[in-house]
């Protein structure tokens, strides 16, 4: 069952809200509920065996009362060690999924050296029951925690339902007492790692199968199988498994198969064209051009918020004069006496130029003629024209900008719907693995192609090649010196919750930088 849900939920491409608001529809989304109802009945029902395994007190959910008054067997009390048992591994199912919701836990990564599975599989498994112990440990603390205040709301509950009794010799489970019980406190635990464990193997496993490497050929021996040549696979959408597994084959190609590359570099028979170079690298390419396209895009978005703040705030601060120059300039039917006309004009008198230039006096005469008319006490409203009616899509236009304008100053609104500097940077970047692999990709093959491209099919897009890896590099620049972009990539110790994500923009610039330089440092003066 647990696989049949990862199956359905994994991700190669991480999703990173960038609001709380989106945080919080994420938790509440109706398939993540599910999963999480899934997760919690599992995780009793696993609770259950256990509980069977132990036997003893734990055995079953009901049992005979150990004090009665009356010999009538019918008198049955709740066995609150099982109860709680069964309690605890629901909310330890509950809590992994809630956790693996938050923290991105379908997200699969691919590992940076490619290893064979049992050895990935025996360097992980020691550090998977440490974290599944720990995982436990805090699980349990925090249902203790809640059972301790919240503890008689289920007891009473099922006690009314299944009409038991309340064991009263027996001390009860949500009390100070009760609940420190080494012995129950223990096999809580155990059970709780046993659970983790097992969910925690699955994923791994899962992991471990679904990123392993996939060689696709570059050239379709047969028209049937064209559908599964490299060429095909970098264009497909969905899955999107299957895209960055040919984008890592790209990559291992470039780097190790001389015979694959020569394919890549081949002559399509007959005709003479280059098809396989020519689609792998427009892939590429596209791909490169898009990251840069929507690195640009959030450059002027932020470019564009940050001046349409500054002016408002400076229109805000400062006071307006247009109405005092109007009425000052207008008030009266003839000119101030007080007023400079200086700001009104943009020429000058020069009374020594006029003797000398005879021509000047026409424009003297012309500036006369726009004085007497701008005092002119003609009436104002006869020289602007008449207001137009606002439509109705501009009505709606300022209703929205006033909703939003009184929103805006909400505390509550601003917290929820205010966007996360962090997150919105690590969602630009959050595919970043396959652009990655392109420049992997394209840069090794452009290397090798100084001396394995016999026809000379990668000199054509060279430039285009370039020129694109340094608007990506320009682009990147440009955005590691915004404020909310982290300065340092942060370390992390083993956790099964993939934070690599994290770091991808890091990852995606050195990248970047090693791959201009692979180029320039094999054709050296030859790009002159």
């Amino acid at each position: 069952m647990m696989g049949i849900l990862n199956l359905q939920s994994y991700t190669v491409v991480p999703s990173i809200p960038c609001t709380r608001i989106a945080q919080l529809g994420k938790v509440l989304n109706p398939r993540q509920c599910f999963h999480t109802l899934m997760h919690a009945g599992l995780g009793m029902l696993v609770s259950w065996c256990a509980a069977v395994t132990i036997g003893g007190r734990y055995s079953a959910l009901v049992s005979p009362c150990t004090q009665t008054e009356s010999v009538d067997a019918s008198n049955m009390c709740l066995n609150e060690y099982h109860l709680l048992l069964l309690l605890s591994g629901a909310f330890m199912g509950y809590s992994h999924a809630f956790l693996g919701v938050l923290n991105n836990m379908e997200y699969v990564s691919f590992p940076i050296v490619q290893q064979y599975k049992y050895l990935r599989f025996k360097g992980i498994l020691r550090h998977v029951v440490k974290y599944s112990a720990k995982q436990s440990l805090c699980a349990l603390r925090n249902f203790l925690l809640i059972y301790y205040f919240l503890g008689h709301v289920p007891k009473t509950w099922i006690s009314t339902i299944l009409n038991l009794q309340e064991d009263s010799s027996l001390h009860a489970l949500d009390t100070l007492a009760g609940l420190l019980d080494l012995p129950l406190l223990y096999h809580l635990w155990i059970s709780g790692t046993f659970l983790l464990l097992t969910w925690h193997i699955q994923v791994l496993l899962f992991r471990i199968y679904i990123t392993e490497a996939y060689s696709f050929p570059v050239q379709p021996s047969f028209p049937e199988v064209e559908e599964g040549c490299l060429s095909k696979v970098l264009t497909c959408k969905e899955p999107a498994i299957l895209k960055f597994l040919g984008l890592q084959d790209l990559a291992l190609l470039s780097q190790r198969s001389v015979l694959r590359r020569r394919e890549v570099f081949s002559l399509s028979q007959p005709g003479g064209h280059p098809h396989n170079w020519n689609a792998i690298s427009k892939e590429c390419l596209s791909l490169i051009s898009e990251l840069t396209q929507r690195l640009v895009s959030h450059h002027d978005a932020v470019a564009s918020n940050g001046s349409t703040r500054s002016h408002s705030s400076t229109s805000s601060s400062t006071p307006s004069t247009s109405g005092l120059e109007d009425t000052v300039f207008f008030g009266s039917g003839g000119p101030p006496t007080n007023y400079v006309c200086r700001p009104r004009f943009k020429f000058r008198f020069r009374t020594s130029g006029i003797t000398e230039t005879p021509r000047l006096w026409s424009a003297i005469a012309e500036s006369t003629s726009m004085l007497s008319n701008t005092f002119s006490p003609t009436p104002l409203q006869h020289s602007t024209p008449a207001p137009e009616k606002p439509s109705f899509n501009q009505w709606v236009q300022n209703c929205k900008e006033q909703v939003k304008g009184f929103l805006t100053k909400r505390v509550l609104y601003m917290y929820l719907f205010s966007k996360l500097p962090e997150a919105t940077s690590q969602a630009l970047f959050a595919d970043s693995q396959a652009h990655i692999w392109a420049l992997e990709g394209l840069s090794h093959l452009v290397r090798a192609s100084y001396s394995e491209d016999t026809f000379g099919v990668v000199q054509t897009t060279l430039p285009n090649i370039l020129s694109t890896m340094l608007a990506l590099l320009e682009a990147v620049d440009r955005h590691f010196k915004l404020p909310h972009a982290s300065s340092k990539p942060l370390r992390y110790a083993f956790n099964l919750v993939d934070p690599t994500y994290n770091t991808m923009s890091f990852a995606l610039r050195a990248n970047l930088r090693t791959s201009i330089y692979r180029i320039t440092d094999t054709f050296g003066d030859n790009l002159k």
